[in-house]
């Protein structure tokens, strides 16, 4: 069963496609500082480097804090699409390596395109696609050994 362009509430398989990625607690509490930071249109770099350890589970802590019908209003929009942009900035920084592809990130920006009120929205919103999208084919690999993130299973040398 599909949503009309009007309603903005997403369907129970949009809402699985975009918590496949778990966000719970700190996580959540730090998708919402680094909201209350890009909502006041300042940030710092202890919070920037915070926010580029997230990747994917910034769409999971989104609709957790928003719900649906409030990521769809004009001015949240604004707020929260330099948070998921800043989320993939740094890949070799995320701090899950499941994180790092923005599957679930893409299925919320893919609904927010379909759903978006405000039209000079969409072009932002397509070239955040556009980048989410290259950056799936990147490589963990290719990090630099000293700046990928320590991940708290694996043993430092």
């Amino acid at each position: 069963m599909g949503v009309s362009a009007e309603s903005p509430l997403m369907t129970r398989e949009e809402r699985a496609a975009i918590k496949q990625t778990i966000c719970r607690g700190e996580c959540v509490k730090s998708v919402r500082a680094f909201l209350d930071h890009s909502s006041r249109g300042f940030g710092n770099s202890w919070l920037e480097k915070g926010n580029q350890r997230l990747g994917d589970r910034v769409a999971s802590g989104l609709l957790q804090i928003y719900g649906s019908e409030r990521l769809t209003d004009f001015r949240t929009i604004r707020v929260y699409l330099p948070v998921v942009r800043a989320a993939f900035s740094e890949p070799c920084l995320i701090d899950e390596s499941q994180s790092v592809r923005p599957r679930s990130t893409l299925a919320l920006m893919h609904w927010l395109s379909a759903h978006n009120p405000d039209p000079t929205l969409g072009p932002v919103i397509s070239n955040l696609i556009d980048e989410l999208e290259a950056s799936l084919r990147f490589d963990l690999r290719s990090c630099p050994a000293q700046t990928q993130a320590v991940h708290p299973w694996q043993k430092t040398p």
